[in-house]
This record gives structure tokens, sequence and C-alpha cells, in this order.
């Protein structure tokens, strides 16, 4: 399948995936599926906006506009058909939905990054997908609205590349850093499920009843790099979660499922990173 397609079948996964399960109060954004994901990592590049943790970041504001809009809906559909009904209006839209957080994702990341809306719309219909500007203009309008002062303003790349900077791994390792954090926001569902089943911590603490935090990914991505890329001797593992007030058991789980589940796995990946010779 052609990556850059977004099949009507993807929208209508990622729609189920995020229709229900936002009761939880205290962490009400269910995590985007493979499917999901797969749709937003295909608009992105469609868009030529896929460097820098853009796609994920989408991923990110999707997930939240996503809920938001489901809990504002929520008590007002009172029977099936009003359901569908929401459901069937939701998903006319996601296409440009998903292409409006591309497009503050990749404002929030950097100035060069930025898609004006002429040349989203330029990309979009290129691709036989119907769209105004106006239309672009009030759907990122009405995500950033919705979504307010939660839009996170740096990417999972960004912090990945903070801490190994902070640990003390060498420069030259940060590009491969930041594929590690790609690959691993690519697969965040899975990783996030092997994860909550490996490791077990008492309940009193975050990590046993939310969902894989940015932050943790970062610190796991950056303990993966540094002993797949050849530089366990810089020992970061500690640090990251000094840094990151994580427990240790818990950035070394997530960097060993990074390496052992995700990398060796023969799905699809957004891109390749193979181990240097050292």
């Amino acid at each position: 399948m052609d990556s850059n397609y977004v099949s009507p079948l993807w929208l209508k996964q990622l729609l189920q995936e995020c229709e229900n399960e936002f009761a939880d109060q205290t962490w009400p954004i269910k995590l985007l599926g493979k499917e999901g994901r797969k749709a937003v990592w295909a608009v992105s590049t469609i868009l030529g906006a896929n460097s820098k943790g853009i796609p994920a970041q989408a991923c990110r504001l999707l997930e939240r506009y996503l809920a938001v809009r489901c809990q504002e809906a929520g008590p007002l559909l009172t029977n099936l058909e009003e359901r569908e009904r929401f459901k069937q209006m939701l998903s006319s839209q996601l296409t440009v939905i998903i292409a409006a957080c591309v497009q503050l994702a990749s404002k929030m990341s950097c100035a060069a990054t930025a898609l004006s809306p002429k040349v989203l719309q330029f990309c979009l219909l290129r691709r036989g997908i119907l769209c105004t500007v106006k239309d672009i203009n009030r759907t990122e309008l009405q995500v950033f609205d919705k979504l307010g002062c939660k839009i996170p303003l740096f990417t999972s790349v960004d912090c990945a590349e903070l801490l190994a900077v902070e640990v003390g791994l060498p420069l030259c390792i940060l590009r491969d850093i930041g594929l590690l954090v790609n690959i691993a926001e690519y697969h965040r569902d899975l990783l996030d499920q092997i994860v909550k089943d490996t490791v077990k911590l008492p309940a009193s603490t975050m990590f046993n009843y939310t969902s894989l935090r940015t932050l943790h990914l970062a610190a796991g991505a950056v303990a993966a790099g540094a002993r797949h890329f050849g530089h366990a001797t810089v020992k970061p593992v500690s640090k990251l979660a000094k840094l990151t007030r994580a427990p240790v058991v818990y950035i070394k789980c997530i960097a060993s499922v990074l390496l052992n589940d995700i990398l060796r796995q023969d799905s699809d990946e957004p891109v390749p990173c193979k181990k240097r010779k050292v």
C-alpha cells in the first residue's frame, strides 16, 4: 500500500479507537492505535512535514483534540442514531483535522517547517482531498481553541536530544537518537502496552495507571540509543531516571522493549535504523 495514501478504512478505525474510553477524568486521552498513527504519518508525508518529531507531535494534538470533542459530545449522544451521526460528521472532517494537527505541529517545531494554508491545500488536492483555505484555517483555529494551553511546545525528539546532551552522550549521536524516538513514536501503542505488561510498580506511583508519557519515552530512547550505538560506557540510565523522576527499572524497561520488541520486529517502520559498526 502507498504510504502516502490515507484510506477511508484507516480513518474509520482511527475514529473507533478514539470513540470510547474517555471516562477516566485523571487521564481522559486514549492513545492512538496502529492504524491511527499510520494515518497521521501518511498525512505528514503528503505535506512534507515528517522530520524533527512532527508526526508524533501531531498524534499528540489529535489525541487531545478527539478527547475534548468526545467528552463535550458525550452527554448529548443519548441514543445510537445520534452517536452514528456524530461519528459520520467527525469522520467527514478527519482528514482536514489531521492536516491541521500536522500544520500546528510543524509551526511549533520550527519556523522553517511551518506550512501555509495554501501549500497545505495544494498538497491535499494533489491527493484528491478537497478542501478550501477557509476550511483549513477554521479547522486549525478549532483545534487550537479546543486544546488551549495544553498544546506541547517541545517534540519528543527535542526532549530526547536535550536528555542525551544532559547525560553526556556525544553530539554525533543525536540524529540516531532522533531516529529511535521516531520509531518508538510510530509504534507507541505497542510500546505502551508491552511496558505496562512488563513493569509492575507500586500502585502509589503515577506510572502504574497512566499511559506512557512522552518524557519517559524520550528517556527510554536515549538509554536504548546509548546501548544500541555503542555508548553504553556513559551509563546514562541512572542519570535519566533522576532527570525524569522515574524509577530506574522503568527507564530500563522502555529501552529494552524498544530494542528487543520494536526494532527487531518485521513490521514497517517510518525510518531505517541500522546498528553502526563501533
